[in-house]
């Protein structure tokens, strides 16, 4: 059986990155990194206003972030961007190939994260088909997140809790030693 060294949570946003990070973390015995928090940390702005702000400059701060915790031994929530820059998406794949980390991708139906994000609700129509750009948005996503043969968890159903175990029994069957994995 293999140590755990890190595991990298990716999702698009409301897909329960930050849930389950908080459920496993302390299983898997490893710290939490979130790189929205880490980004915010480090500019004294939200996410929220770095984007109003330019989504170049997000992106950048994104890409330097995630490369700057590539290497930490933690739970790294990853941003749902996080592996479309070149040179992060290079070095999780070196992460990985060590075989000592792993990547868990959380999937979400479109239906269910518009409840969560409240896309539901009425909204002007300047801002035009959200939910269709979300869902063609998270089919590139998911399929640039696959070729990292991540472990998928669903979150549409299960409470994070759930989706930890699923998580848990996954990387045991991947060979991971999961230490203090226990209920």
């Amino acid at each position: 059986m293999t140590r755990l060294r890190s595991l990298f949570v990716i999702g698009v946003p409301g897909a329960g990155k930050s849930s389950l990070a908080a459920v496993l973390a302390p299983r898997l015995c490893l710290p939490i990194v979130e790189i929205d928090a880490a980004i915010e940390a480090a500019t004294g702005r939200s996410i929220s206003a770095l984007m109003l702000a330019g989504e170049d400059t997000y992106r950048g701060l994104e890409a330097e972030h995630t490369m700057r915790h590539i290497f930490d031994d933690a739970l790294v929530v990853l941003t749902g961007g996080a592996l479309e820059h070149p040179h992060a998406s290079a070095l999780l794949r070196d992460v990985l190939a060590r075989g000592d980390s792993a990547l868990v991708t959380c999937r979400v139906s479109i239906s269910c994260l518009a409840r969560r994000q409240g896309l539901n609700a009425p909204r002007s129509v300047g801002l035009g088909p959200v939910r269709s750009r979300l869902s063609a948005l998270m089919r590139q996503r998911e399929r640039a997140w696959a070729r990292f043969d991540p472990i998928v968890v669903d979150t549409d159903t299960l409470s994070p809790s759930q989706a930890g175990q699923t998580v848990v029994d996954a990387l045991a069957v991947r060979g991971f030693a999961v230490e203090g994995a226990g209920h």
